[in-house]
């Protein structure tokens, strides 16, 4: 069965991390179950969960609950509080070599310090200025760039737009400048998309032609295609 996740705007945010199954994705699973890092909804206790494995590689969740509080206009129009809990989610496919954890980055960040305090090795992919601009350099067209001045100058974050020379060949990006992320059109065999990479290791694919679910396959030939062959 294909692996998907859901999106119903046709858009999807995740990081890449260094860490695969290497074939043995069962011993994940195992060490998951026989640890406190399972996802217990009457504990309240964060972790994994639905953990599947796949013909090529190991799907799962990891669940969080977190307290946030809704401020509100009681009946004599004083101002009340009042708190709550929720259940965050992420969803995350791990194959023989990366790891790709699809959700907010806050709960991307719990993942993998989980997977850590379970002996597993994971480190998330960043990226430098000129890494981003190779990058670039495969868009159809290079929609913005958002730039961030490292000296202490009132105007710190700029976003600019042009071509990938414009910025490759500047005196400003890469000595004054660094790059915060890029973003720009593909023509993919998934149709026409857009691609955000931030220097953090924030990932955002959106695909014109996929609304509710989006293939795995979608995600890992934006990343084997665009950005894997820099690392």
């Amino acid at each position: 069965m294909p692996v998907e996740f859901y999106s119903p705007k046709g858009s999807i945010n995740f990081v890449i991390c260094r860490f695969g199954h290497k074939g043995h994705p069962e011993k994940i699973i195992n060490n998951i179950k026989g640890s406190d890092f399972n996802f217990e909804l009457k504990a309240e206790n964060n972790g994994f969960h639905d953990l599947i494995v796949e013909e090529d590689g190991l799907k799962g969740y990891y669940s969080k609950i977190e307290p946030f509080t809704v401020e509100y206009l009681d009946k004599n129009y004083e101002t009340d509080k009042e708190n709550f809990k929720r259940i965050s989610s992420c969803e995350f496919f791990v194959d023989s070599d990366f790891t790709y954890i699809v959700g907010k980055g806050a709960i991307s960040k719990e993942v993998i310090l989980s997977f850590n305090c379970l002996g597993f090795v994971m480190e998330k992919m960043r990226f430098d200025t000129f890494q981003l601009l190779e990058i670039a350099k495969s868009y159809g067209k290079l929609t913005s760039v958002s730039v961030r001045n490292g000296k202490k100058e009132p105007i710190k974050t700029v976003k600019m737009t042009g071509s990938v020379e414009d910025f490759e060949h500047s005196d400003t990006v890469g000595q004054e400048f660094d790059i915060e992320s890029i973003s720009g059109t593909l023509e993919t065999s998934f149709g026409r998309s857009k691609l955000t990479v931030a220097k953090t290791g924030g990932i955002a694919l959106k695909l014109d032609n996929f609304r509710g679910f989006i293939p795995m396959e979608a995600i890992k030939n934006a990343f084997e295609t665009y950005i894997k062959p820099l690392l």
